[in-house]
């Protein structure tokens, strides 16, 4: 049998810097908010 040559190959990354902004900015505000709710209990 024939070896099968790979015609076409693809990989995608994670690399938009904004992105990670976005998600480091939501997830410190989440932080934040409930720090602050607890500190009023």
């Amino acid at each position: 049998m024939k070896k099968e040559q790979i015609l076409f190959d693809e990989s995608q990354g994670f690399n938009q810097w904004w992105i990670w902004v976005i998600i480091l900015g939501a997830m410190g505000v989440s932080i934040y908010v409930n720090i602050q709710t607890i500190q009023m209990a």
